[in-house]
Parts: C-alpha cells; sequence; structure tokens
C-alpha cells in the first residue's frame, strides 16, 4: 500500500492486492531480493530521488508516503514505513509522518465504511432508531425514497426518484453530473439535499457513471438520520477510535489546534486557506472532509488487506462483509484500458477498481433554484455592486481587465468568490459563447505574502462552457452551461439550449 498526502495538490491510497487460494491478497514482491536489508525496505535512497524530482515537477512543497507490506518474518504479519519530503509551513517545518492533511474524496470510502457499519448495527439489533414503517432492513438495495420525507429527498428525473438505492447513490450512477457549484459554504447536509431535484440529470438511474459529490453529502444526512448522531460522530467513535486513527479528525479547528496541519499552496505558490472551515465541515464530511495523517491512514489501508493482524488494536477491525461490499466493483468509469498492462477500470463505493501487471488495485455546480441568483456585469455597467466586482477583479487582472472583454460577477460558493465570462472566440460569429472562469479572490493576500492574487482554480479551456440565449426570436431567454467538454461538443442543432445546457439560468432582468 502507498498513501500519498501533497500539500494543496493531491491525496490518494493505493492498495495493491495478489489472488491466492481464492481471494485476494497484499503483494508480494515477485523479485528476488539481493539481500533481506533489501527485501525490507521500499522507501530506499532511490524511491526518495524520485519523489524529489517528481514534487519538483509538480511543484509539491510537501509530500509523506505511509507503506504497508507484508513482513519477511511472519505470515499474518505487516510491516509499516513512512517517509516524508519537503515543508509543510511557510516558515519552513517539515513534512513528517505526523503531519496532517486533508485527503479529499478519499474521505468517500470512510462514509461507504460507516454506512455498512450502521447497516450492521440495524441487521444484528444494535440500532438506535427505528427503519420507516413497513421496512425490515437497511442494506445497499434500500430505496432513498423509502427512508426519506418528500420535502427532503427528490431527484429531477421521477423514476430515479423513486428507485435509487444507496448502492447506487455511492456507486456514483444516480444520473445527477458534477453540480460543483450548487452548494456553499453556509448550507447544512439537508440544505442539499433539498436543492437536488432542481438540479439536472444528464443519464437516467444505473445508466452511466457520472461522478457526483452531492450523493456523498445525501449519505452522510441518511447516516445521521437513523445512527441517532451526526455523520461525523458515528465514524470517529465506529471506525476512527477502532482503528486507532486518534489524529485523524473532520474538523478543520480541531487539525489546527494540534499543530499538525498542513499550510495549503496553490499551483502558482501563493498560500491560500485550507479550502472548508469549521462551518462546512459537517456538509463536507461525506464527499472529502476527512483530516489525516500518512500515520494513521495506514491503519485504515491495514483494515482493508486480508490476513494482516499486528497493526491494528487487538480484535478492534472492522466486519469483513462491509469491507467487500464497498470494495467490490458496482459500476464501469472506463470500459476499455488506457495503457498495456492495466485494466478497465470499475468503481465500487469509495474506492476505483483495476488490475495493474496482474495486481489487484483499489484505489481511494441568472436564476436558478438550484444555484441561486447570478449578476453579471459588463464594462459599461454603472452599479454600486457593479463597481465592487470590478474593484475586485481589477486588484488582481488590472493588466488584462481593460484588453480582454468579459462579463464578471460574484458568485460566493465553497469553490469561488467570482465568476467571469470570457468570450470563446471573440471576434467569431458565435459572440453568445463564453470559457467560464472561477476565482478565488484574495484582495489583502493570505499568509506572509499581502500582496493580491486570484486563486484561478477553473482556468479558460478547463471544459466549463456557457452559451446564452438573449434578445428577439427566442422564446426563453437566459444563459445555458456545460459542465463538461462532451456536453458542449455534443449540442445539436434545432433544440433548445434550455434543453441541452446542464444548467440554465433564466434571463429575470
Amino acid at each position: 500500500m502507498l498513501l500519498f498526502n501533497v500539500i494543496a495538490a493531491y491525496a490518494g491510497v493505493y492498495v495493491f492486492l495478489r489472488w491466492n487460494d481464492g481471494q485476494w491478497m497484499l503483494s508480494r514482491s515477485t523479485v528476488t531480493p539481493q539481500s533481506d536489508e533489501v527485501a525490507r525496505q521500499v522507501i530506499t535512497p532511490e524511491f526518495s530521488e524520485l519523489a524529489r524530482k517528481l514534487m519538483a515537477k509538480g511543484d509539491v512543497p510537501g509530500l509523506s508516503v505511509g507503506v504497508v507490506r507484508w513482513s519477511e518474518s511472519s505470515a499474518s504479519n505487516a510491516d509499516v514505513e513512512f517517509g516524508s519530503w519537503g515543508i509543510m509551513s511557510e516558515q519552513g517545518a517539515n513534512v513528517t509522518a505526523d503531519t496532517l492533511f486533508n485527503i479529499g474524496s478519499c474521505s468517500k470510502a470512510v462514509l461507504a465504511v460507516t454506512m455498512g457499519i450502521l447497516m450492521e448495527d440495524f441487521k444484528y439489533g444494535r440500532n438506535n432508531t427505528a427503519l420507516p414503517p413497513g421496512l425490515t432492513e437497511l442494506s445497499w438495495n434500500s430505496r432513498i425514497n423509502d427512508l426519506l420525507p418528500a420535502d427532503e429527498w427528490g431527484l429531477a428525473n421521477e423514476w430515479a426518484t423513486k428507485e435509487a438505492t444507496i448502492g447506487d447513490i455511492l456507486s456514483h450512477v444516480s444520473g445527477l453530473p458534477r453540480h460543483d457549484f450548487a452548494w456553499d459554504y453556509t448550507d447544512s447536509t439537508v440544505d442539499v439535499v433539498k436543492r437536488l431535484r432542481y438540479l439536472k440529470t444528464t443519464h437516467g438511474l444505473r445508466q452511466e457513471w457520472d461522478y457526483n459529490n452531492q450523493m456523498y453529502i445525501l449519505g452522510a444526512h441518511i447516516i445521521t438520520r437513523y445512527a441517532g448522531v451526526s455523520y461525523t460522530q458515528y465514524a470517529k467513535e465506529r471506525v476512527f477510535h477502532v482503528l486507532g486513527m486518534s489524529a485523524t479528525t473532520f474538523d478543520p479547528s480541531v487539525a489546527e489546534r494540534s499543530g499538525d496541519l498542513s499550510h495549503a499552496w496553490s499551483y502558482t505558490g501563493r498560500r491560500i486557506p485550507l479550502w472548508f472551515g469549521s462551518d462546512a465541515s459537517k456538509m463536507l464530511a461525506g464527499p472529502g472532509g476527512v483530516i489525516s495523517n500518512a500515520r494513521d491512514m495506514t491503519k485504515w489501508i491495514a483494515a482493508l488487506i486480508p490476513g494482516v493482524t499486528n497493526i491494528l488494536p487487538q480484535d478492534n477491525v472492522l466486519p469483513p462483509q462491509v469491507l467487500t461490499d464497498v470494495t467490490q466493483a458496482r459500476a464501469i468509469v472506463f470500459g476499455r484500458s488506457a495503457v498495456p498492462g492495466l485494466s478497465m477500470i470499475a468503481y465500487g463505493m469509495g474506492w476505483m477498481r483495476l488490475t495493474y501487471l496482474g495486481h489487484e488495485v483499489y484505489a481511494g455546480t441568472y436564476a436558478n433554484i438550484g444555484y441561486g441568483n447570478i449578476t453579471f456585469c459588463a464594462p459599461s455597467t454603472s452599479s454600486a455592486y457593479c463597481d465592487r466586482v470590478r474593484a475586485a477583479f481589477a486588484l488582481t487582472h488590472n493588466d488584462t481587465l481593460n484588453s480582454s472583454p468579459a462579463l464578471l460577477a460574484e458568485w460566493p460558493r465553497l469553490l469561488a468568490s467570482h465568476i467571469r465570462l470570457v468570450p470563446h472566440e471573440p471576434d467569431a460569429d458565435e459572440s453568445s459563447i463564453f470559457w467560464l472562469t472561477t476565482h478565488y479572490m484574495f484582495p489583502e493576500g493570505y499568509g506572509k505574502d499581502q500582496s493580491p492574487f486570484d486563486y484561478e482554480l477553473f482556468p479558460p479551456g478547463f471544459g466549463l462552457y456557457a452559451q446564452c440565449a438573449t434578445g428577439e426570436g427566442f422564446e426563453d431567454e437566459g444563459c445555458g452551461v456545460f459542465l463538461t467538454l462532451e456536453g458542449y461538443d455534443g449540442r445539436k442543432e434545432g433544440v433548445p439550449l434550455r434543453e441541452q445546457a446542464d444548467l440554465w439560468f433564466e434571463k429575470v432582468a
């Protein structure tokens, strides 16, 4: 197992298994070692040199790696290694195995396991709440429509509303695409859930794999409703405490007080805050809110590996059937191999599944009710609001603001504070087509550097497109947003823009 934690850039978990006597086991090297020391050591000087080269190439300030491998002295034991390189703070503090990072979407695997544990509680009579009348079990096949009231749960697709199960939503086959700008830091889990019905689905239920973070917010809401305590408390008690993951938390303020939380940097090298604060931590806990370190995450991985007995607290293991359920492939992500030796890629619940060179591997968002209102400002628009918006952009884009025509707007969201519509091809006939770029403005800088800057999360060309239909001749006036290049390129002549766009913002003034 390799666990990678990269400051502000990446967190990943990879488990490499081999097939043996009817089950997948932690892979052992097939290369004959030159010595016992070589057999024992994974993080070698050569490994460290490779890590440093990759960090330099990717402008990564700090990296922490944890390795779980079979012990050479025992068939049921595994050994752990740690390696750390680079810095975790502006002051130059070194990264260690105890440095805390947000592990991002690897958090989804934690939610899936926690959901499975809740199901086990109901199965064996350990539940603290009752199921709705008529339900006799809580399982991966339980329908959301049977678990939540109609004023909370609903999708734009009526059949998906009625039939979607817990297994469907956690394996990304609900039909809802990645509406990541539909939620902001003031939302609760139930706020996000109630707005799902206003978001456009791009596929029917179980037709295609389509990654969606809101479904893991929904998962956390279901756990909170039926565990009798919040999802974060339940996961702490039933997963983190059981595995001895004492440093792992959902709360950034707890991580900050420990003194081990890494600073974060943008891809341009400017320090930025952790992408969510304590006020949003419960809402984001399911899809991406776990904060942990390499030391704790090796315990998480050890719990997923059949046969390892020595790393975890004695007799404290996660239910084997739950681990099988969440790592079992349920949906196809890529149906063809991209490179030699690599299989097609599938998805379980919070885990990717694939094989590589014979080894099994799993790795861990105008007016729209779902999105809110947006008021764009043209260069000539005069109002207090537009003056404020242009002033924010002028601090960081003064050299291009006047030379590059664009529509500007405030849009306070978790992943952005402002957005900009830049003409896709300013001299082309299709003047209504724009790049949609998202920005997080820091007018007073952040950290030691107090100079203003803009963290542009989705720059032009990333894949967010907008097309507007306004003026005479249009039955529906507004702007449509396409969340992917595939959706934009797949536009059809003769079909109203409103029907094709992933988001439709009605012109209201």
